[in-house]
């Protein structure tokens, strides 16, 4: 009787062990990224809050509107987007669904923004990504791209896509030095895919 209690209590130990290593494993590997992922020691990535940040996105937007989007500029269309978390007013399978980081330097200084979402259970979009013309080419970018992977890696997706500009060499740099593959051109945009 005494061996079989034993028994039991080691079995028990071990099922416990290996549920609190499962779940440790769980936090480490599919954790949502902190606010801090950016490498700049004196950068900050925020979730997007419209009383501090909208005026800048919608500026940062209207200052780079062709390298962003294929329609005319529109502020309502920006306002809708970046305010409902939808990449557009047509897909309402999206509505809510995107993601509006910030990056603020400490002192609170604007520096730029990534819009991704889940397409499906796989498949995750980055959407938009822009940096004030006072920022680029310090590697600011790398910081919002590996937040957004980071999330959307936590979220499910095992790969994600992105798209820019045939011209926008600068963008095409980057995204190939970050990893990801061109899959094709249309001649009016390049196609990228990051398999995580």
């Amino acid at each position: 009787m005494t061996r079989n209690r034993t028994s039991y209590w080691k079995i028990a130990l071990i099922g416990s062990l290996i549920l609190v290593g499962s779940g440790a494993s769980y936090l480490i590997f599919h954790k949502a990224p902190s606010t801090s992922a950016c490498y700049h020691a004196t950068a900050t990535i925020l979730p997007y809050v419209p009383e501090r940040d909208q005026e800048q996105v919608v500026d940062l937007f209207h200052r780079d509107w062709y390298w962003l989007s294929v329609n005319e500029y529109s502020r309502e269309h920006v306002l809708f987007m970046v305010n409902t978390g939808s990449p557009n007013e047509v897909e309402s399978n999206y509505f809510g669904k995107m993601k509006v980081r910030i990056l603020r330097e400490r002192n609170g200084a604007f520096v730029g923004f990534v819009t991704y979402y889940m397409k499906n259970f796989h498949q995750g979009h980055i959407l938009f990504l822009a940096i004030h013309p006072d920022y680029r080419g310090k590697r600011y970018a790398d910081c919002l791209i590996r937040y957004a992977l980071d999330d959307l890696k936590a979220e499910g997706a095992q790969e994600v896509l992105l798209l820019t500009y045939t011209p926008n060499t600068g963008a095409i740099k980057l995204y190939k030095r970050f990893g990801f593959v061109e899959t094709h051109r249309d001649g009016k945009f390049v196609f990228f895919k990051y398999k995580l």
